[in-house]
């Protein structure tokens, strides 16, 4: 298991990522709502997939919280009943991801294996400030930012409480010269892009995204 320690002027969160095969299945009951989600999966691989990450994720949860109670709002949100901490989950095959603020800054993140294709819908989640500098990328970058793009819209979707009920065209992300995501456009009724911070980290198997909202410096 890897755990980074992100700080700087205006934020302070740690990140928790495991490969779940590595986790057990066992020993932790499920509520009634997790063996809802649970029953949803139809296969054993997903089925397993899905308490050894529960496990993981109750575990990491137990460092800061006593009896951690994991439950979720009608949007999917996950939140703990019984504590304020502010934590984002993400998973991918067969990584899991938590990322827990420590000032209860807003927080959302992503986590995403990186495949060797690109969908050929970009156009349903870039929009056309995005796709135009995707077009200019030589063809080895281009599965790089399109995991840097996807997984900091859906970090920011989920500091945002929306899911994808919120249009991830309404975002526009760009890059610093660091390769960094920026958020410089937001369509929202109650957030300004200035009012978020990306962090985004990558290795040979994944790419991760933090968003926050930043605290005045």
């Amino acid at each position: 298991m890897s755990k980074i320690h992100y700080s700087s002027s205006n934020a302070n969160f740690e990140v928790y990522i495991g490969n779940i095969e590595n986790f057990s299945k066992n020993n932790i009951p499920l509520t009634s709502e997790q063996q809802q989600r649970y029953s949803k999966y139809k296969f054993l691989q997903h089925q397993e997939f899905y308490l050894k990450r529960h496990n993981f994720y109750r575990e990491i949860l137990g460092e800061y919280v006593a009896e951690p109670q994991l439950i979720y709002h009608k949007s999917g949100q996950p939140y703990l009943s019984n504590h304020k901490l502010q934590f984002s989950l993400s998973h991918s095959f067969p990584y899991a991801l938590i990322a827990i603020s420590k000032n209860e800054q807003i927080i959302g993140a992503d986590l995403e294996v990186i495949k060797k294709d690109i969908p050929t819908n970009l156009q349903s989640f870039l929009n056309q400030i995005e796709l135009d500098f995707f077009a200019t990328l030589p063809n080895s970058k281009q599965i790089e930012y399109f995991y840097k793009f996807w997984s900091s819209k859906e970090a920011i979707l989920k500091a945002l409480g929306t899911g994808f009920s919120f249009a991830p065209k309404n975002l526009t992300i760009e890059f610093d010269a660091k390769s960094q995501p920026q958020l410089i456009q937001l369509n929202h009724p109650n957030y300004q892009a200035t009012d978020f911070k990306l962090h985004c980290a990558q290795n040979a198997e994944y790419i991760y995204a933090v968003a926050y909202v930043s605290e005045p410096s």
